[in-house]
């Protein structure tokens, strides 16, 4: 009889990383991140011992018509933007118990128009993970230096991000796991309009495997946001949180919880919140799958030193393999942003929007060495106040040679 037994920290972990894979990114601070980052090609990692056989480089060329770059209601700013990215990857085998890989990406940028604007970026990115029987621990260091526009603030705008990202599971049990997860986060601006930040996230918390398909436990968290210029965060948290195998397809996992938040100075009020965050990955058919997620979270505002504001939102993303060769996915994203005041004088309203955004592509795999795509992307922001409201239309064409 084949046992059905609490998802091991193993299987935990692979399909949680399916499932980030699948649905669109979120912002570390939290909400839905529409940017496009400097991403590394992902190689397929070798068994061998042969050191040659784990290392693995890429180059990538893209062409991008952008109708709005700097992301404003009036005077749009429309161009042409030509990217060219190599990547080199090393990662030893996926099966090793010490797990690791290193990823580089240098993006070289160049406007048709806007020459002055022309940018190289940078993005690095280093892994480890060990797996034990009982226990599993991973790492991710990060370093991104990027260029363009922002969605919060208008403009064209230098930024960067480093941090690091650990989680550690432990079974004390066959159906009893323990958990903690730490985030170490800095945003830094090149602005003088979008206050840099440093985020330090703590989440401890368990699960108990009530039934073969369901875990469920509680979980405690701090948050500390120191904010450059502007107001302070400081939140705890608690709720519980869960893991559901409906079946060998699907998957979600989640948490619910209530959060105090609170701001420094005389007239700092604290903020109690109705927070969560559930995301949801289901394998359809052999070549179809569809991922997905809703969230409410809170953050410091990035232009206004006085404000934090709560989102509110969704996404859903589907992938659907035509053929060997070819593949398609499509994006969609709502969003709902609530500004509050942090400190008397502060004012919130104007700034409440509606967040739009839906992209579609696909790629086709010529053969070994070449992978061709093509992408659109609509998004908009509809603001209380007009002048922060803007609509943007990107069409992207790309090319990827692996060596």
């Amino acid at each position: 009889m084949t046992k059905n037994p609490m998802i091991t920290t193993q299987g935990r972990t692979a399909l949680l990383l399916m499932a980030a894979a699948m649905t669109s990114p979120l912002c570390v601070a939290g909400g839905f991140s529409d940017e496009e980052p400097v991403t590394p090609v992902v190689m397929e990692q070798q068994s061998s011992s042969d050191w040659r056989d784990w290392v693995s480089a890429t180059i990538s060329g893209s062409l991008r018509y952008d109708d709005n770059i700097f992301l404003q209601e009036e005077d749009e700013e429309s161009d042409l933007i030509a990217s060219l990215a190599p990547t080199l990857s090393i990662a030893n085998s996926e099966d090793a118990t010490n797990q690791w890989s290193f990823d580089y990406t240098p993006a070289a940028r160049f406007y048709f128009d806007n020459s002055d604007l022309d940018s190289l970026d940078h993005d690095v990115n280093a892994k480890y993970a060990k797996r034990l029987p009982k226990t599993s621990f991973d790492a991710h260091a990060y370093y991104s230096l990027a260029s363009g526009s922002n969605r919060y603030v208008s403009g064209y705008i230098d930024s960067t991000n480093y941090g690091l990202k650990s989680n550690v599971s432990h079974s004390l049990s066959g159906k009893t796991r323990l958990d903690a997860n730490f985030v170490y986060d800095v945003n830094e601006f090149d602005a003088s309009n979008i206050f840099d930040r440093t985020k330090y996230f703590l989440r401890l918390g368990g699960v108990y495997q009530v039934t073969g398909k369901i875990n469920v436990g509680p979980y405690v968290s701090y948050e500390n946001i120191d904010v450059v210029g502007g107001v302070d965060h400081e939140a705890y948290g608690a709720g519980a949180k869960f893991e559901y195998q409906a079946t060998g397809k699907t998957l979600l996992t989640g948490f619910f919880g209530w959060e105090n938040r609170e701001f420094n100075g005389d007239n700092g009020d604290d903020r109690n919140a109705f927070v969560y965050e559930v995301g949801a990955t289901h394998q359809y058919t052999a070549k179809t799958r569809f991922s997905g997620a809703i969230y409410r979270n809170s953050q410091p505002s990035y232009s206004s030193g006085l404000e934090g504001f709560e989102t509110t939102g969704i996404n859903f993303r589907t992938d659907y393999q035509y053929s060997e060769k070819l593949n398609f996915f499509g994006l969609a994203a709502f969003e709902v942003t609530d500004y509050y005041a942090t400190q008397s004088g502060g004012t919130s309203e104007d700034r409440d929007a509606d967040y739009y955004y839906i992209r579609v592509g696909g790629d086709y795999r010529f053969n070994e060495d070449w992978t061709f795509g093509a992408s659109a992307l609509y998004r908009e922001n509809g603001a209380d106040s007009s002048i922060y409201d803007y609509e943007n239309f990107q069409f992207l064409v790309n090319a990827t040679y692996e060596f």
